[in-house]
Parts: structure tokens; sequence; C-alpha cells
């Protein structure tokens, strides 16, 4: 009897994961939204205020998300464009809200706690009217008991809240890295933020300028974590820290499952938005910001059971647009380079190195072009290409941040000097393109392995 009932036990343990198993494969479906910064709205609006109208926005998004794809399991919104930048001033304060610790169960949706700003707990009531975890970003306040560095006894943070279907907060991630955000704090240590879902994923979750640094994303991704929530308002720069080819890298080189959002505001170099599935390619982006509130929806498979189309499809309407992005460019002086002889058919093998100190890094490129008809490029702008290498210090945010790098790239210059990298042609109708790059690979070779490094692919 001892040994029948142990039997069905195992057999019942067996049934239970195989039907967890199951539901792993299946995928869930997501929606990642980019949200327009108005720049009028913004500027003018209370931070109050703006909260709650976007709040609102928010709530009518998901609505409609809903009302279109039925099944529903997680919508991530971007950085920033719920109260946009509240500062430390009297209505500053009024666009922030307390945010209570997961451990505490909370619902903000019903809850009588005082401290939560109406938006904060109208969308805990979005992601439980629709049944759906929901990824939120907005400027977190606290009371703090250190006197020092604090703001008249507060501590203000750039945090990321998930809410489940019930509109319980179930994670809180406050930015370590931050980014030009003078009335910011962060954490004393990054925090390793991770919420459980109930289709079956663990997702990690970090905001932004997080994405360069080895604390916290690196740390989640060697603890094990391959899901990651990114809401972003990510100023794209030429030609290495562009919104979709930086997060592409990221999850590609670290092989993991990325969903990102994206804030628009084309004047400034944002936006954008994808849904990456690591190594095995991208499932969906968007790298033209919308002039309106956009978002993208898919089926998101297991990582493991992804296979990519290999078709690769040109809108030349939407490269146009482009024309009206406004790009930040990197200075590239410091790079060690090689202009292409790109004249004729030909594959290339190169190998490009650049020494800093007790280091040397080098890299190996294998490259196949094909050269069209010279008849269709009459009087139109050719790109000339350059391979790159660099291993050594750059600054970011008006040389407020310096970070180690090194980087392997083949990249585009609008003419035969390394200062004309980076950059585009101001009019994409006037641009021909004769040279075709069949297959580009690189191998890198450094005499020391930084093992604390991040992971990023480029070329």
């Amino acid at each position: 009897m001892a040994t029948h009932q142990k039997t069905l036990r195992s057999m019942c343990l067996l049934f239970v994961f195989l039907i967890w198993k199951m539901k792993e494969v299946k995928g869930y479906n997501a929606a990642v939204v980019e949200y327009v910064m108005d720049d009028e709205i913004f500027s003018n609006l209370p931070p109050l205020d703006l909260g709650n109208r976007n709040a609102k926005i928010y709530n009518e998004i998901v609505g409609r998300i809903k009302l279109s794809h039925k099944i529903l399991d997680l919508v991530v919104f971007p950085e920033g464009t719920l109260v946009g930048d509240a500062l430390d001033t009297p209505e500053g304060r009024k666009g922030m809200t307390f945010v209570p610790s997961p451990k505490e169960a909370v619902i903000p949706c019903n809850s009588s706690i005082p401290g939560f700003s109406e938006f904060f707990k109208v969308l805990s009531c979005t992601a439980r009217k629709y049944s759906t975890y929901l990824v939120i970003n907005l400027k977190e306040k606290e009371i703090s008991r250190d006197k020092v560095g604090a703001h008249n006894g507060f501590k203000f943070f750039n945090t990321d809240v998930v809410f489940d279907r019930n509109g319980k907060v179930i994670a809180r991630y406050r930015k370590y890295n931050t980014y030009l955000e003078p009335d910011t704090d962060k954490p004393k240590t990054p925090e390793l933020v991770t919420f459980d879902t109930d289709f079956g994923k663990t997702f990690g979750i970090f905001t932004c300028f997080d994405l360069l640094f080895k604390s916290p994303a690196m740390d989640l991704v060697r603890k094990g974590i391959s899901n990651f929530i990114f809401p972003t308002m990510w100023f794209s720069e030429l030609p290495f820290h562009t919104t979709i080819q930086i997060q592409q890298s990221w999850a590609q080189g670290n092989d993991v499952a990325l969903l990102t959002s994206g804030a628009s505001d084309p004047t400034y170099g944002t936006g954008g938005l994808g849904i990456f599935l690591g190594a095995r390619g991208t499932l969906a982006t968007v790298d033209i910001p919308h002039s309106d509130n956009y978002y993208l929806f898919k089926e998101v498979p297991d990582i493991y059971n992804f296979t990519p189309s290999c078709k690769l499809e040109v809108d030349n309407r939407n490269a146009k647009k482009m024309d009206k992005y406004n790009l930040y460019i990197e200075d590239l002086t410091e790079y060690a380079y090689k202009k292409l002889d790109l004249r004729t058919s030909k594959t290339i093998e190169e190998t490009l190195c650049q020494t800093q100190g007790n280091e040397t890094l080098c890299c190996h490129f294998q490259i196949e072009t094909e050269i069209l008809n010279a008849d269709s490029i009459e009087n139109k702008f050719i790109y000339d290409y350059f391979l790159v290498t660099r291993s050594g210090l750059r600054t970011y945010g008006n040389n407020t941040y310096i970070l180690g790098i090194e980087m392997c790239g083949l990249i585009a210059c609008t003419g035969p000097s390394i200062m004309n990298c980076g950059q585009r042609f101001p009019d994409y109708d006037q641009v021909s393109w004769p040279i075709i790059f069949k297959r580009s690979a690189y191998q890198r070779y450094s005499t020391i392995l930084k093992q604390e490094a991040n992971f990023l692919i480029h070329y």
C-alpha cells in the first residue's frame, strides 16, 4: 500500500511539473509602450497634475490593448513619462509618491494608507481592472533618517514599480546609476530586484543608464535571471549607442530576453522600443519615434523556443523619418581606425589593435561585400566605411560620468576622415547605397579579460 501511494505521489508531482513546463513554453502576451513627451504639456503642467493626466492616459492605453488582444499578461511603460522630472520644490514634491515595500503586500488601489498619490492608486486599479502585470516608472519620496544628503527630511528616487494582476505592489526598483538627475538620490548599494509571475517567468528589472554598468544589470544576469524589464528614456548617440542598437546588443551578448519601453521626444533623440530574445534574435522593434503614443503587442515565446526570421525588410519611409530625429554623436578621435577600400566586391580580413597602458585590445574582422552598378549612384551621396577599435575610458552626460569601454565596430561615415564618422547625411532621399554587406563577423582579443565588464556587441 505504501509503495502504491508513493507511486501515485510521484505521478502527481510529474504531472504538475509537466503542466508547469507546458505553461512556460507557451509564452506570454506582453505590450511595451512608447509614450510621447509633449514638451508644452510636460513643461507647463505642475507635476501632480501631470501625473494625474498621464495616469488617466496610461489607463486608457492598457484598456485599448486589452480590448484589442483580449489576453494580456504584461504591460511596460517607459521611464520619466508619468510625472516628468519632478524636482525638489513644493510643487515637485506633490508629484512624488510614497511606494510601499513589496514585503508589505499593499494594494494601493483601495488603500487608505496616507502618502499614496492619486495617480499611483489609479494605476494600481488599472492593473486590477485589466488583470495584468503592470510596470511603471515614477518619482518616489521616502522619509529619511539620514541627516546627510536628505532633502529636508526626505529622499527621492527614480523608481520602477510592478503591480500584479490584483494591483498589488510586487516589486520596487530604485535606479542606482542615475543620469543627470540632480534632485534624485540613489540607494547606498545597487538593488537586485526580481519578481515572479503566474505565467512561469521570473523577471529582473533595471532602468536606462543602468544598462552600461556591471550592477545591477550584469549581477542579475550572473544570478541566473534570463528575462528582463527595461523602462528607458534613452538618448540615442551615433555610432554605437542608439536605442535599438544598444538594447539588442545587450540582450544578444548576454543571451537573455529584454522587454524595453521608451519615452519619445525626437528633439532630444529619445524614442524606440523592442522585445529582444537574446542570441536568437529580435521579436519586434520600433526605432522611429511616433507622434502619438504607441505600443508593440506580441506573444513572447520562451527564449529557447524562438526561431527568428532571416528576412530583412527596409522601409524607406521609416528611414526618411530619421532625418528629423536628432542624434548625439560620439567623439571617435581616440579610436584606432582604418578606412575600407570598397571600390570592388571583395572579402576583407583585417585585424585592428589598440594599446592602453598594459592592455591591448585587438579586433579581427571578416567582411564580405558586394558592389552594385555605379550608374545608380550618380549625383548622390555615398557613405564611406571604417573599421574602429577602442579600449579605454570615455565620458557620458556632458563629461559627468566616466566609463571603461571596449569596442569593435564597422561604422558609416559621411566623408573620408574619422571626424566624419558617426554622422548621417541630412537628406535620406539624396543618399545612394551601392555597397551591400553580405556578411560581417568579428573576434575580440584582449591581454586582460575584465570579468566585471558589461557585455555589448557592436557591428
